[in-house]
């Protein structure tokens, strides 16, 4: 159920990504190009969710003390930074932009306000550089420092540790997938896309006088 509510996310939120932008990249086109765009970017989306979602559940399991500063790390933290960058370059989004952006930040690669696909690509890359670097060690002494964990997970089944140990393992693998291709996929959407790329040399060779 959870896995199947992730792929709807990804499914969803890759939707959202590609219409709304200086072009609706889900227009005028036909159903099997569609699917193609959604196989094409809801990956990135989906890894994204699986990454911080399975951190912050990973941490709220292991410690709730330790698991609450890190969740007030990852939203307190950026939204104070947006807030004070909002007087000079942010001036169009609204303080509930802002905290409606980080909170859905928190799962996964979200619009801010109504600047759309491309003026939201560097927030989002801030916010991901951000978690990304936050979430990373913590994941890696989740994996290989058992003291972490709280003594009250012991009460669970024996096997629970290693369970939560496997999750880390799968969270930090998204992590390491997810970033990379936002960066090649979102934040680079059109610079290092070969396949736009290889159209516009094909069309440049066919108006060429022969």
């Amino acid at each position: 159920a959870m896995v199947s509510s992730v792929v709807m996310i990804g499914k969803t939120g890759a939707e959202h990504l590609l219409s709304f932008g200086e072009t609706n990249k889900m227009q005028d086109i036909s159903l099997g190009q569609k699917l193609c765009l959604l196989a094409k970017y809801s990956p990135v989306i989906i890894t994204t969710v699986f990454f911080r979602l399975g951190t912050l559940t990973c941490l709220i399991t292991s410690s709730n003390t330790f698991g609450n500063i890190i969740i007030l790390l990852a939203t307190i933290v950026p939204f104070l930074i947006l807030l004070f960058t909002k007087c000079c370059r942010l001036a169009d989004l609204t303080v509930s932009d802002l905290v409606r952006g980080v909170v859905a930040e928190l799962f996964t690669h979200t619009l801010w306000g109504s600047r759309g696909r491309e003026g939201s690509r560097k927030i989002q890359l801030w916010v991901a550089l951000y978690l990304f670097l936050l979430y990373t060690p913590l994941l890696v002494v989740i994996i290989y420092d058992q003291h972490l964990i709280n003594s009250i997970i012991h009460d669970h089944p024996v096997n629970f540790p290693i369970l939560l140990q496997h999750c880390a393992i799968t969270s930090l693998c998204c992590g390491f997938v997810s970033f990379p291709l936002f960066i090649y996929q979102i934040y680079f959407m059109e610079k290092f896309n070969l396949v736009t790329k290889f159209k516009n040399i094909a069309m440049s060779n066919d108006d060429c006088p022969h």
